[in-house]
């Protein structure tokens, strides 16, 4: 016979009450010869609860045994389920009511993504766009007044200048995006960090940092609508760098241990259910990569290469050394050089071939340059286009001045309003 399982009784143990109280035994002896025949220690008002339950039960019956332990199991199952669905709804009320009262007291601003749209692939692109950005410093507040009005910036005209370039990187040669992968290579300085002692006129860290990761979501969700692939390359600067160390110079070993490498992290980890946005984040102080078949090598220019000042000479002979050194180094031949850090755009096809990229700052002149002597510059960002043919073939450095007071702008990335 199978076996039924109702609380800790089986169906034997309920056919041997059944036949005992058929044969008219009182319950004190029914009681002794169960605990007799399967070593238990039953109560006689526990036999006599189970018998008043069962008794109507036939148990020679298979197709009632059945129906009984269904009948069983469904109320367990059914108890089971509610005291999960509880425990489930206790744990949601007490984290809505967790977060209500984060959001009442730190009036925190969600990130507002922009929503993700499949766009079709057409095999491997035989184009790609290279949007270089570099030297942004995030986090820096430049007073109009005390500029004489030659500049301004702060968190919210940092967004917006950011906005535009994303926005002329989305309308770049649409006749060709079918055929267009997209190349950010964001090569240092993001941040403005805290570099000097008596840097004041900077927000605080964690500021920073919160500004940065909105609006590099918001602009990479942005993009995201408008190219199939996205390649993100990472390097470090010297402004992201951590000033807890013994040597508060530039860094030398472990430049990736920085601010920088925290924003680039946080935002692979923010777009990992983006199936068509890949990042790069090497340790090394320098990113080497390829793009339509050429080598690319972005460094933010304060270790690796020695730009020098190139606003006023360009040793050009200096930078074909330096660049030759490495390329024998790496087994490499370098075909595209990008580096930001001295904040002056250039653009020169050095002796050796390769292609040298240096770029502008999107935050422009601050109080440093004015103190020796430069006091207007240019805010922009640079965007290539390559080829098969050519590492780099139309070269534009989008201008961002008129972004100041856009505020439709805000509509691709919305400005923090708060402190993060």
């Amino acid at each position: 016979m199978k076996k039924l399982r109702t609380k800790s009784y089986t169906d034997e143990q309920i056919k041997f009450i059944k036949d005992l109280v058929t044969e008219g035994l009182d319950w004190q002896d029914i009681t002794d010869a169960f605990n007799g025949m399967f070593d238990t220690k039953k109560t006689l008002k526990a036999l006599q609860n189970k018998y008043y339950t069962v008794q109507d039960y036939d148990l020679s019956d298979d197709e009632m045994l059945l129906n009984i332990r269904a009948a069983h199991s469904a109320k367990k199952a059914s108890s089971r389920v509610r005291k999960e669905n509880r425990l489930v709804l206790d744990a949601l009320q007490e984290r809505e009511e967790f977060l209500d009262e984060l959001l009442s007291i730190n009036s925190i601003i969600p990130i507002k993504m922009h929503p993700k749209v499949k766009i079709k692939r057409r095999g491997t692109p035989s184009r790609s766009v290279v949007a270089h950005i570099s030297d942004t410093h995030i986090g820096v507040n430049i007073n109009e007044e005390e500029m004489g009005g030659t500049n301004k910036f702060n968190s919210t005209i940092a967004a917006r200048r950011f906005a535009m370039f994303f926005f002329e990187i989305a309308n770049y040669k649409l006749d060709h995006r079918k055929d267009t992968e997209l190349v950010l290579v964001l090569n240092g300085d993001i941040l403005a960090g805290v570099i000097h002692n008596q840097e004041h006129v900077v927000d605080r860290m964690s500021t920073q940092f919160s500004s940065a990761l909105r609006i590099l979501s918001q602009g990479i969700s942005f993009l995201s609508q408008h190219f199939a692939d996205i390649r993100v390359i990472c390097t470090t600067g010297n402004h992201d760098r951590r000033m807890h160390k013994a040597d508060k110079g530039r860094a030398s070993a472990d430049k990736w241990d920085s601010f920088s490498t925290d924003l680039y992290i946080s935002l692979r980890e923010r777009f990992v259910e983006y199936d068509n946005i890949n990042f790069t984040i090497p340790v090394t102080p320098y990113a080497l990569f390829k793009v339509q078949g050429h080598n690319f090598f972005a460094t933010h220019g304060d270790t690796i290469i020695n730009i020098g000042n190139v606003s006023k000479k360009i040793e050009f002979k200096n930078l074909k050394d330096q660049i030759n050194d490495i390329s024998i180094a790496l087994d490499t031949k370098l075909h595209v050089v990008m580096v930001g850090h001295v904040h002056k755009q250039t653009y020169q096809t050095l002796d050796n071939g390769t292609e040298l990229l240096i770029n502008n700052s999107l935050s422009g002149v601050d109080t440093f340059a004015q103190s020796i002597g430069i006091l207007k510059g240019v805010k922009s960002q640079q965007l290539i286009e390559v080829t098969s043919d050519f590492p780099v073939g139309d070269l534009r450095s989008v201008r961002l001045d008129k972004a100041d007071d856009n505020d439709e702008l805000d509509q691709i990335v919305e400005p923090m309003a708060r402190l993060f």
